[in-house]
């Protein structure tokens, strides 16, 4: 009798540690398909415009200011860290709004020559890049309201080539 009790004590404390742990996988699974999901939305756009339509500043949008999807998306059913605030971003290497290859990010693999000239500057690469490094990241608040906030973060790097 003792055997069984302390058997099915176990269980039950498994059994609790699974059903609370299933949230968080249901919630990063959201946010890893919302965040490739991103990437494939980017692959639509003229290779030429990704940095343009997809970066912080509205002024340089292909179709003029505002009309660009912009670096913020929403992630149905994942909460936001604080109201008003984007839960998916994707960042590119960039300086005041501007494509650098001299900025430092190791995740990005950055420096890097972008435009392929063989070396590495200070300028702006916006208008000449071959090489786009982008970082889409997922960040939430857990359904439960409970913890810190849980983020998911993908690199990749688009080529014109």
């Amino acid at each position: 009798m003792a055997i069984l009790a302390i058997s099915l004590s176990q269980f039950g404390t498994t059994l609790g540690a699974s059903l609370r742990l299933d949230p968080v996988g249901r919630e990063k699974a959201i946010a890893a398909e919302a965040a490739r999901s991103q990437l494939e939305e980017m692959r639509n756009h003229p290779f030429s415009q990704v940095f343009a339509l997809y970066n912080d500043t509205p002024l340089d949008d292909p179709g003029g200011a505002g009309t660009a999807p912009g670096s913020c998306f929403s992630v149905q059913d994942l909460a936001p860290t604080s109201a008003g605030a984007c839960i998916g971003r994707i960042t590119f290497p960039a300086l005041d709004s501007q494509l650098r290859e001299d900025l430092v990010d190791e995740n990005l693999s950055t420096p890097r020559d972008l435009n392929g000239d063989g070396a590495v500057d200070e300028a702006n690469h916006a208008a000449d890049f071959i090489l786009l490094p982008i970082r889409v990241t997922v960040e939430w608040m857990p359904t439960a309201g409970q913890g810190a906030t849980r983020n998911f973060t993908l690199y990749t790097m688009f080529s014109a080539l």
